[in-house]
């Protein structure tokens, strides 16, 4: 018997179409929670710091120069000028925002309305996440890895990240006097690509602790791997990657360069405006087919207290592989 030919009755094959509508693949928002407690401010009146505007100014009262004299029985002291230095947060407006049309949403293949306010959702998040990032990564105090001295001469061979560079770093945030974020342990903010050579190096020396050996009544940082010569890191690709910042010559190519985070205790300070926020917008149009759905938010962040920032900028031995 003869095979019927497909191409005779090509309307019985037909595409088939799964149902669900799934997300890109995505990474975990992380910076907001390196933000103390007690750096958190509201603008125009509100909060415990209230003063019209949209920016927060902080006032610190320098200490006083140490004295190594001894003072005279009679005759009075001098007495010393008190200084203070500012630092000022402004908060910006943010915002984005989405028309689904009635048409899609009633003959698509998947609804779009829920969709469209879960991405909404997700692109105030990461945004803000990115607003908090881009603060911190321009902090002053920064260290380069291997023999480099700067950003551009990281090059194409050593200049990864070792114990040393942790060690350097966790020294240093000691040295400028700040605190921990939990106890004596500071944050670490690292790139995976970066993660793989400093977690080779601190298993071979017997000097990393995995999470399980120490979450016992301990908060975990969203993404936390575990603590090495001071500080808890937390491994996500959100941290600060600049793409063919380095040297390449004679590589073949141009460098990745890749910073890891050091936080301390207060070293961020967020202002808030008014706090994020979804908004389904009014229908405007003449048959009321076009529903706006959107965010906003109006916040800022800066560096509160630089002493408790540190940054160490390296390659990856396996940065530049795709």
């Amino acid at each position: 018997m003869a095979i019927t030919d497909t191409t005779v009755v090509p309307q019985l094959l037909q595409t088939v179409y799964d149902l669900l509508a799934y997300q890109p693949l995505r990474t975990e928002l992380v910076y907001e929670q390196f933000v103390s407690r007690g750096m958190v401010q509201r603008t125009g009146g509100q909060g415990t710091t209230p003063q019209p505007g949209s920016t927060v100014t902080f006032t610190f009262v320098n200490d006083l120069t140490e004295v190594a004299s001894t003072i005279a029985e009679s005759t009075d002291v001098t007495p010393q000028s008190m200084g203070t230095t500012q630092i000022s947060v402004t908060a910006q407006e943010y915002g984005g925002a989405v028309t689904v049309t009635q048409r899609l949403d009633e003959v698509g293949l998947v609804r779009v309305s829920p969709i469209a306010a879960e991405r909404i959702g997700r692109q105030m998040g990461a945004q803000m996440d990115n607003v908090v990032k881009a603060a911190v990564q321009a902090g002053t105090n920064v260290a380069f890895s291997g023999t480099a001295t700067s950003r551009t001469t990281i090059g194409p061979t050593g200049d990864t990240l070792t114990a040393f560079d942790v060690r350097r770093a966790v020294a240093k945030l000691r040295g400028f006097g700040a605190k921990g974020v939990s106890g004596a342990l500071y944050g670490g903010l690292i790139h995976p690509d970066a993660s793989v050579d400093l977690r080779a190096e601190g298993v071979a020396n017997g000097g990393w602790r995995p999470v399980h050996e120490y979450q016992a009544g301990t908060a975990i940082f969203m993404g936390e791997v575990g603590t090495f010569e001071g500080a808890r890191f937390v491994e996500s690709a959100r941290a600060p990657l600049f793409a063919d910042a380095g040297n390449g010559s004679g590589a073949g190519g141009t460098i990745d360069v890749y910073a890891t985070l050091f936080i301390g205790l207060e070293a961020i300070a967020k202002v808030i405006g008014y706090r994020r926020q979804t908004v389904v917008g009014p229908v405007v149009d003449s048959l009321r087919r076009f529903q706006p759905v959107g965010w906003k938010a109006m916040e800022g962040y800066g560096r509160f207290r630089e002493g408790a920032l540190f940054r160490v900028e390296s390659r990856s031995s396996i940065g530049n592989d795709l």
